[in-house]
């Protein structure tokens, strides 16, 4: 009854009014809200990968943005030159759309 209880209430799932009764019940009920969370988890992922996804150029700035962060940390850059680089790629993102 407690695992029932402790999976009703973290899933979301809420009470209602039918409830288990045998100890067979209980194992069902969990099994099937386990899945439901699982599918329901794997929906909003599908559901955010296709937002994230939508604006190909911006995804494409992004990682061109990532690249230089990881290059100028590994290559020690100065402060003042990574910033003006930065800005750079900014102005020449904005220049060719």
């Amino acid at each position: 009854a407690g695992l029932h209880f402790a999976v009703m209430s973290l899933t979301s799932i809420g009470y209602g009014d039918i409830t288990p009764v045998t100890q067979a019940e209980y194992l069902v009920c969990v099994f099937v809200m386990f899945s439901g969370a699982l599918v329901w988890a794997y929906i909003i992922g599908c559901a955010c990968s296709v937002v994230s996804n939508m604006d190909p150029p911006r995804q494409a700035f992004e990682q061109r943005m990532d690249g230089f962060n990881a290059m100028a940390t590994e290559q020690q850059l100065p402060a003042p030159m990574a910033r003006r680089m930065r800005e750079y790629l900014r102005e020449a993102r904005t220049h060719d759309a």
